[in-house]
């Protein structure tokens, strides 16, 4: 009874009939979809009360019908209290407050997020603000450092797939409305 992450999902060779999708978020609404769209019966479990919880509430609207209108159960607001293995396949019990309930799945994805990593990347010495969501930007996603360079230092953030994509589209527009022989100002 192991798991698949979403980067194991990709070494799959043959379809569940039930997967059980841990996490709301993103990754898991979007593999959550392609594998119904394949044929599999899917359910997202979340401790959150709605899908996507840290974009935009319209937008996690919008997404929770397409999901439900596409056929896959959504478990929201449920602590998953205990994974057991059963001849059926992987039984995932929860609690949403009103007593153990279960399901059952041939396949488990855990798409619950990921942490970043800072540590051992010295960001005090360099006068970078951060914490456990990673490092802190500014409007335009710098990351604000010492007064010798009060610009800041661009990244590209990693830990939220709202911003990256903020940042690959204000990319993208600034290549486009500058030309293509000057760089980005960063």
């Amino acid at each position: 009874m192991g798991f698949l992450t979403n980067e194991s999902v990709f070494t799959l060779t043959t379809l569940p009939q039930r997967l059980a999708v841990i996490g709301a978020g993103p990754i898991g609404c979007e593999l959550a979809q392609a594998f119904r769209r394949f044929g599999s019966e899917v359910t997202i479990l979340s401790v959150d009360p709605r899908v996507l919880p840290r974009e935009d509430p319209d937008a996690a609207t919008v997404l929770h019908a397409q999901l439900t209108d596409e056929g896959i159960s959504l478990v929201l607001g449920a602590k998953l209290t205990k994974v057991d293995a059963s001849p059926q396949g992987s039984r995932l019990s929860f609690d949403r407050g009103r007593g153990d309930e279960e399901i059952t799945a041939d396949a488990i994805l855990v798409a619950v997020g990921r942490a970043p990593n800072v540590e051992g990347l010295a960001l005090e010495a360099a006068g970078v603000a951060f914490d456990r969501s990673g490092v802190k930007v500014d409007d335009r996603l710098r990351a604000p450092t010492h007064a010798s360079t009060p610009q800041g230092t661009s990244v590209a953030p990693t830990s939220s797939p709202t911003l990256r994509m903020r940042w690959l589209a204000w990319c993208f527009r600034t290549r486009c409305s500058w030309g293509a022989r000057r760089p980005a100002r960063w």
